[in-house]
């Protein structure tokens, strides 16, 4: 019998995480504030493709949007930072957007 768990290590505490809906990608919002993607298979180790410093706080719920395309983060400082899959870069930050 073969243990076919998966554990990814973050190094730090994940608030939140959500599983894209088409691909075997993961991304976790961390205590530190940063939003890290990882492609996971069962025959490999999880490794990050994405790790961006998305809050100045903790970076407390995320979520894939428009299929899969872009990541929305939240976070305590009321800020919004909505991040491009593909390219990894940011398409809008919002500031004050919650309270």
């Amino acid at each position: 019998m073969t243990d076919s768990s998966m554990v990814i290590d973050f190094g730090e505490l994940p608030f939140d995480v959500d599983f894209h809906p088409t691909s075997p990608l993961v991304a976790a919002g961390i205590i530190t504030g940063d939003l890290l993607l990882c492609p996971y298979a069962t025959d490999s180790q999880p490794q990050r493709v994405l790790e961006v410093h998305a809050h100045d706080e903790s970076c407390r719920t995320l979520r894939f949007i428009n299929d899969g395309h872009a990541i929305v983060t939240g976070s305590p400082d009321c800020s919004i930072l909505s991040t491009d899959v593909e390219t990894r870069s940011a398409i809008a930050r919002l500031e004050n957007a919650h309270g």
